[in-house]
């Protein structure tokens, strides 16, 4: 075999490989656990229930889906084995509806949350929001702490509507969109100077926006992202326990210590040498979630087979 053809041979190979290996990869991520619609004011929400127990409800952050942000991480595995999980894609996402009107969205992703709920005829559960699914649930709940038992927050937080770095972010990640760019703008201006995205990450922003989203509904999303602010008036009115889990190198961790100094009933848990990427890759994320709920669960139902030692 000559040199010519041995190139050609060897480059063959190696798009046989790369072809296989994104095969691999796509199946990965758009693979999707088997689940159920329900109808929240006419737009279908997707949502998947496992496990028994004291009922768990988790949000997901934004431009993914509930798997994405929950369950190829083991969140989700975890929290079933002791837990009932419910897990959702937040309209504009994942398998879920995806309006491309601006009022579609706002408070009424929080809104499908309770509607859920009582679709399930679920008087209360302890919520989990991931970043955007964070920020949702917060302004959720000094309005429906009848329906939390607890609240915990990953990489998410709190800003003052006039000193939110988002007006600016937001309005550049909508440009970009409308261009058919990725969401770059909103990663860029909240990451600190020393902690430069990587090449693969900026691979797999464009890839979330471009391939497993509706660019459109991203942009009537972002339209509405205001309406999750809170003042401080309503952060100092939740009463319901909230716990806050950052990594010391993620860019919301301003808005965890934030609300710690504000919240009356909150918990922060900074884990070491950590961004936003690896938080829920982490065994302690998990372990921190069950124990907060363990510690202020109100019914013991489902928590008769808890493995005390489990997650000391």
């Amino acid at each position: 075999m000559n040199a010519v053809k041995k190139f050609k041979f060897y480059l063959f190979i190696l798009f046989l490989f790369s072809a296989t290996a994104f095969g691999l990869f796509y199946f990965a991520i758009t693979t999707r656990t088997e689940g159920q619609y329900f109808d929240s004011d006419k737009v279908p929400i997707y949502y998947t229930i496992e496990g028994n127990g004291e009922t768990i409800i988790l949000l997901h952050s934004f431009a993914v889906n509930a798997d994405l942000s929950y369950r190829r991480p083991g969140i989700t595995q975890e929290l079933s084995k002791n837990f009932r999980v419910i897990a959702f894609d937040i309209r504009g996402h994942g398998l879920s509806g995806k309006p491309h009107d601006p009022d579609k969205y706002g408070l009424e992703m929080g809104y499908d949350l309770i509607r859920l709920m009582d679709h399930l005829n679920i008087d209360k559960a302890h919520i989990v929001g991931f970043s955007l699914g964070g920020f949702i649930a917060l302004k959720l709940a000094p309005r429906y702490q009848d329906r939390f038992e607890s609240l915990s927050l990953i990489c998410s937080g709190w800003e003052k509507p006039d000193e939110s770095k988002f007006t600016d972010v937001v309005a550049r990640a909508k440009k970009e969109l409308n261009s058919g760019k990725g969401i770059d703008p909103i990663f860029e201006q909240l990451v600190p100077d020393n902690h430069i995205s990587t090449p693969s990450h900026r691979f797999w922003l464009h890839f979330m926006t471009r391939f497993l989203n509706d660019r459109f509904a991203l942009i009537a999303m972002l339209d509405r992202l205001q309406d999750l602010y809170l003042t401080e008036q309503e952060i100092k009115s939740i009463h319901i326990p909230v716990l806050s889990i950052v990594g010391d190198k993620d860019p919301f961790l301003k808005g965890a210590e934030a609300l710690d100094s504000v919240a009356l009933n909150h918990k922060l848990h900074i884990v070491k040498n950590a961004g936003r990427v690896k938080i829920p890759l982490r065994d302690e994320t998990t372990k921190e979630i069950i124990n907060f709920i363990k510690d202020n669960n109100n019914s013991q139902a489902g928590l008769n087979n808890f493995n005390d030692n489990q997650y000391k």
